[in-house]
């Protein structure tokens, strides 16, 4: 045949059938295969079976499971022992090995890890084209030799019969490898032919153990770490022995442009130390690569946009040292002083002479609230939410420190003032506002003091309270005097020993005594004179309590109680002798 008819018939598209259950792989190869070769479509093998029967099928591309194949491929190449197989599967499902096997024992021509490109899957469809005619050249080679060595030997001897298997075993197995040859790899000359075929064999499975375990390592992140166990180190071990090899080549770049797609997507994030890092990757796998340069000018002007506005917020929050800090790096970011850092350091000055003049406008707000005595919400501009505004400005720690003291002060003394006058709930709310407002152990003691006063008064409250409502339901049900367990004066008594009795005791003496005199007119009229003294005894305490309290709305307490006494027995007796 001559050399152009074998040149024509290796590179003749020719048909594939695409065995698969989901249209992803069947789509990526008719995307593929634009020149010529018709793709045929099969859900199972029986179909595929079908269609290899019919159709002059060369190329099977298939997704199948490796447990699979070894069962499926020999039905299918019953009709095509020339069927050349391309193997396409993912790494996680772990059957690389599996697979691997079967490409070493020629069952299968490649096997082609998921995610694959498009350009990668033409180059082996086209490669498993060549394989398929080369097989079928090989194919009529034979037979034409077949029928030559029948015509010289009408009488075949032993060693006729013995040479014809070993020539037709070695044409089959050399042209089951001459497709790597057609793939654009080197030819060794000079050496023996099958001892240079067997080596070749060795090298290729060398080759693809080794791109195996640059994939594996892509996978798992190990692009140029650690050292002897990474992507790039195992696609350089592949370009050192085969320059030209195209699979490993696309496998440095992409990997080169996976760095950069990182570097990009981590400047989006503003995470600019992880976009240097992958630049630094990528510039140890493409030196001279004309991306690092722009990517890593986008870097640089990225990070001192980033710092810069950190920058004016720091000033805009006071923090004038950290903002000066924020421009220095972004200054150092890119060379030279650029117009941004220029402005923003104008615009950091203006922010810091802005400030101070709130600062003294809001100091002189709270002196006003101080003075007219508005400490606290509801009044507008109060000095809590002065001083606050002061915090927020950064003012100086020695005008806050100097302003906190005096509202302290000042809160205290309403706690004070809320809690006498039994304002119980109005203390309390000033009094959280002063616990915020604690910054020192001593501050905070003193909030604590008074929130026991505040607990003391409450408690004290309830207190008079049921005193009160015991001493009124005994005066009610007549219980002046007895049972002197319980009676009305035994709560009155203790209501006005308590160590902060209520402020309307006099009013409650004053009732209280009126009630004895109209009990004790009562007894004398019934010539019950003893209890008339004892009711009189009980009103002369009263009397005497309500003087030493300074209370002294009734007349007779401006007399000395013997006094008041008698004038009583006298006022008593004279309503009794008019009655009798």
């Amino acid at each position: 045949m001559p050399a152009n008819a074998d040149h024509n018939s290796s590179t003749r598209p020719v048909d594939i059938v695409v065995l698969t259950k989901t249209r992803d792989l069947l789509y990526k190869v008719l995307a593929t295969c634009r020149h010529g070769y018709r793709v045929r479509h099969a859900t199972s093998v029986s179909k595929a079976e079908q269609l290899i029967q019919a159709e002059p099928v060369g190329v099977l591309v298939t997704n199948a499971v490796p447990e699979s194949l070894p069962r499926l491929l020999p039905r299918l190449r019953a009709w095509n022992p020339n069927l050349t197989v391309i193997a396409v599967g993912r790494r996680e499902q772990g059957h690389d090995d599996a697979l691997l096997r079967l490409q070493e024992s020629g069952d299968i021509f490649r096997f082609l890890m998921e995610p694959i490109s498009q350009g990668q899957l033409s180059l082996f469809v086209d490669a498993a084209a060549r394989i398929y005619h080369e097989r079928m050249s090989g194919t009529v080679e034979q037979a034409r030799n077949l029928r030559v060595d029948a015509r010289e030997s009408r009488r075949p001897t032993k060693t006729n019969r013995t040479a014809l298997p070993f020539s037709l075993a070695a044409m089959i197995f050399l042209s089951s490898v001459s497709g790597f040859f057609l793939l654009g790899h080197e030819r060794d000359g000079g050496t023996d032919a099958a001892a240079a075929t067997l080596r070749l064999d060795d090298d290729d499975r060398a080759l693809n153990r080794a791109l195996i375990a640059a994939e594996r390592a892509r996978d798992a992140r190990r692009f140029v770490d650690p050292p002897g166990d990474n992507a790039h180190y195992y696609y350089r071990q592949v370009l050192a022995y085969r320059p030209n090899h195209r699979r490993a080549a696309q496998g440095i770049n992409d990997l080169v442009n996976q760095m950069f797609a990182q570097a990009e997507l981590a400047l989006r994030d503003e995470d600019f130390e992880e976009a240097r890092a992958a630049l630094s990757r990528a510039r140890r796998i493409a030196p001279s690569h004309p991306r690092l340069g722009v990517i890593g000018s986008q870097v640089d002007t990225g990070e001192q946009s980033f710092l810069l506005s950190n920058a004016l917020g720091a000033a805009q929050r006071a923090q004038y040292e950290e903002a000066r800090k924020l421009i220095a790096a972004a200054a150092a970011a890119r060379p030279g002083e650029t117009t941004d850092v220029r402005e923003a350091r104008a615009e950091i000055v203006t922010i810091r002479e802005n400030n101070e003049q709130q600062i003294e406008l809001a100091a002189e707000q709270f002196e006003i609230a101080i003075a007219e005595d508005h400490l606290l919400p509801p009044w507008e501009d109060n000095a809590r939410d002065v001083f606050l505004q002061l915090i927020d400005l950064n003012a100086s720690p020695e005008l806050t420190g100097d302003l906190r003291a005096r509202l302290q002060g000042e809160l205290e003394l309403r706690i004070d003032d809320y809690i006498v006058s039994g304002q119980h709930e109005e203390a309390q709310r000033v009094l959280t506002d002063l616990m915020d407002l604690a910054d020192t152990t001593l501050a905070k003691v003193r909030a604590e003091e008074l929130q026991v006063a505040l607990t003391q008064a409450r408690y004290d409250d309830l207190e008079h309270q049921r005193l009160r409502d015991l001493a009124l339901a005994r005066l009610q049900d007549g219980q002046l005097l007895e049972p002197t367990n319980d009676s009305a004066l035994l709560y009155l008594e203790a209501l006005t020993s308590l160590a902060d009795p209520p402020q309307d005791m006099p009013s409650l003496w004053k009732y209280f005594e009126e009630a004895l005199i109209t009990r004790a007119t009562d007894a004398v009229a019934a010539d019950d004179l003893g209890l008339a003294e004892r009711l009189l005894d009980a009103a002369d305490r009263l009397a005497t309590t309500g003087r030493a309290s300074g209370a002294d709305e009734e007349p007779y307490r401006e007399k000395p109680p013997e006094a008041a006494r008698e004038d009583r027995l006298a006022r008593i007796a004279d309503q009794g002798g008019d009655e009798r």
